[in-house]
Protein backbone atom coordinates (compact mmCIF):
# COMPACT_ATOMS: atom_id res chain seq x y z
CA UNK A 1 0.00 0.00 0.00
CA UNK A 2 1.17 3.93 -0.86
CA UNK A 3 1.99 5.74 1.31
CA UNK A 4 -1.12 7.92 2.81
CA UNK A 5 1.24 10.29 5.75
CA UNK A 6 4.47 11.56 6.10
CA UNK A 7 6.90 8.62 7.70
CA UNK A 8 10.66 8.75 8.87
CA UNK A 9 13.36 7.69 6.41
CA UNK A 10 16.38 5.61 7.47
CA UNK A 11 18.98 5.47 4.44
CA UNK A 12 23.14 5.49 5.01
CA UNK A 13 25.86 5.65 3.09
CA UNK A 14 28.31 3.07 2.76
CA UNK A 15 32.08 2.73 1.93
CA UNK A 16 32.81 -0.24 3.80
CA UNK A 17 30.81 -2.79 5.20
CA UNK A 18 30.67 -6.32 7.06
CA UNK A 19 29.00 -8.76 4.28
CA UNK A 20 28.16 -12.33 4.66
CA UNK A 21 30.63 -15.01 3.32
CA UNK A 22 29.41 -17.87 0.67
CA UNK A 23 29.60 -21.20 2.62
CA UNK A 24 33.59 -23.26 2.01
CA UNK A 25 35.46 -20.02 0.40
CA UNK A 26 38.21 -18.16 1.24
CA UNK A 27 38.30 -14.18 0.88
CA UNK A 28 41.65 -12.53 0.63
CA UNK A 29 42.26 -9.09 1.52
CA UNK A 30 42.21 -7.11 -1.67
CA UNK A 31 40.64 -9.69 -4.14
CA UNK A 32 37.48 -8.95 -5.90
CA UNK A 33 34.41 -9.47 -4.59
CA UNK A 34 31.40 -11.15 -6.19
CA UNK A 35 27.94 -12.05 -5.06
CA UNK A 36 26.93 -15.95 -5.35
CA UNK A 37 23.34 -17.10 -6.81
CA UNK A 38 22.31 -17.73 -3.14
CA UNK A 39 23.26 -13.84 -2.36
CA UNK A 40 26.09 -14.35 -0.11
CA UNK A 41 29.81 -12.64 -1.19
CA UNK A 42 32.61 -14.38 -2.31
CA UNK A 43 36.17 -13.76 -4.47
CA UNK A 44 35.30 -13.36 -8.29
CA UNK A 45 35.12 -16.25 -10.21
CA UNK A 46 33.50 -15.05 -13.37
CA UNK A 47 31.12 -17.48 -13.01
CA UNK A 48 27.93 -16.15 -14.65
CA UNK A 49 25.62 -16.85 -11.75
CA UNK A 50 27.39 -14.11 -10.13
CA UNK A 51 27.35 -10.68 -10.00
CA UNK A 52 30.50 -8.80 -9.45
CA UNK A 53 30.98 -6.01 -7.19
CA UNK A 54 32.50 -2.72 -7.21
CA UNK A 55 35.08 -3.38 -4.06
CA UNK A 56 37.47 -5.65 -2.96
CA UNK A 57 38.18 -7.31 0.19
CA UNK A 58 39.50 -4.75 2.98
CA UNK A 59 40.85 -8.23 4.80
CA UNK A 60 41.24 -11.72 4.51
CA UNK A 61 38.78 -14.06 5.98
CA UNK A 62 38.44 -18.25 5.93
CA UNK A 63 35.11 -19.78 5.64
CA UNK A 64 36.28 -23.17 4.17
CA UNK A 65 33.97 -26.03 5.31
CA UNK A 66 31.87 -23.29 6.92
CA UNK A 67 28.08 -22.59 5.91
CA UNK A 68 26.69 -19.57 4.13
CA UNK A 69 27.08 -16.58 6.61
CA UNK A 70 28.67 -18.45 8.82
CA UNK A 71 30.76 -15.34 9.20
CA UNK A 72 31.29 -12.01 7.33
CA UNK A 73 33.72 -10.61 5.81
CA UNK A 74 34.50 -6.31 5.64
CA UNK A 75 34.08 -5.30 2.26
CA UNK A 76 35.56 -2.13 0.86
CA UNK A 77 33.36 -0.71 -1.84
CA UNK A 78 35.23 1.25 -4.41
CA UNK A 79 32.42 3.74 -4.66
CA UNK A 80 30.35 5.27 -2.07
CA UNK A 81 26.63 3.48 -2.20
CA UNK A 82 23.34 5.11 -1.00
CA UNK A 83 20.85 2.58 0.66
CA UNK A 84 17.49 3.53 1.35
CA UNK A 85 15.04 1.07 3.82
CA UNK A 86 11.86 0.33 2.31
CA UNK A 87 8.83 -2.32 2.82
CA UNK A 88 9.22 -6.03 1.54
CA UNK A 89 6.40 -6.91 -1.10
CA UNK A 90 4.44 -10.07 0.45
CA UNK A 91 2.97 -10.74 -2.43
CA UNK A 92 6.46 -10.99 -4.57
CA UNK A 93 8.77 -10.22 -1.65
CA UNK A 94 12.37 -9.65 -2.43
CA UNK A 95 15.22 -12.41 -0.98
CA UNK A 96 18.62 -13.18 0.12
CA UNK A 97 18.99 -14.47 -3.38
CA UNK A 98 18.13 -11.18 -4.85
CA UNK A 99 21.60 -9.06 -3.13
CA UNK A 100 23.35 -7.05 -5.56
CA UNK A 101 20.32 -7.73 -7.93
CA UNK A 102 17.90 -5.26 -9.61
CA UNK A 103 14.48 -4.38 -7.12
CA UNK A 104 11.61 -2.95 -8.19
CA UNK A 105 9.63 -0.52 -7.13
CA UNK A 106 5.79 -1.35 -6.28
CA UNK A 107 4.86 1.70 -4.47
CA UNK A 108 6.60 4.92 -2.95
CA UNK A 109 7.40 2.71 0.33
CA UNK A 110 7.85 -0.83 -0.79
CA UNK A 111 10.12 -2.47 -3.31
CA UNK A 112 9.16 -5.85 -4.84
CA UNK A 113 10.67 -8.71 -6.85
CA UNK A 114 7.84 -8.62 -9.32
CA UNK A 115 9.81 -7.50 -12.56
CA UNK A 116 7.41 -6.58 -14.34
CA UNK A 117 7.43 -3.22 -12.39
CA UNK A 118 10.08 -0.43 -12.61
CA UNK A 119 13.75 -0.57 -11.88
CA UNK A 120 13.85 0.83 -8.15
CA UNK A 121 17.81 -0.17 -7.42
CA UNK A 122 20.24 -2.31 -6.92
CA UNK A 123 18.87 -4.92 -3.51
CA UNK A 124 21.98 -4.04 -1.05
CA UNK A 125 20.12 -6.37 1.72
CA UNK A 126 16.87 -8.00 3.12
CA UNK A 127 16.66 -8.00 6.58
CA UNK A 128 13.72 -8.19 9.30
CA UNK A 129 13.48 -4.52 8.92
CA UNK A 130 12.67 -4.45 5.27
CA UNK A 131 14.82 -4.34 1.87
CA UNK A 132 17.82 -1.60 2.13
CA UNK A 133 17.99 -0.52 -2.32
CA UNK A 134 20.76 1.48 -3.56
CA UNK A 135 19.12 4.52 -5.07
CA UNK A 136 21.11 6.69 -7.60
CA UNK A 137 22.23 3.02 -9.67
CA UNK A 138 21.26 2.44 -12.68
CA UNK A 139 19.30 -0.22 -14.82
CA UNK A 140 20.88 -3.71 -14.08
CA UNK A 141 20.46 -7.06 -16.06
CA UNK A 142 19.14 -10.31 -14.86
CA UNK A 143 22.89 -11.27 -13.72
CA UNK A 144 22.76 -7.65 -12.16
CA UNK A 145 25.12 -6.12 -15.27
CA UNK A 146 24.47 -2.49 -16.22
CA UNK A 147 21.79 -2.40 -17.89
CA UNK A 148 21.75 -0.98 -22.13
Amino acid sequence: MALTAARATSFRKITEDLRPISANVKAIKGGRVACDADGFYCPATGDATEVVVDGVFAETVDNTGGLDAAKNVNVRFLRERTVLLQKNDAGTAVVVADRERPGYQLNDETITGDDTKAFGGVVYDVTSEGVWIEVGSGPRGPQGEPGA
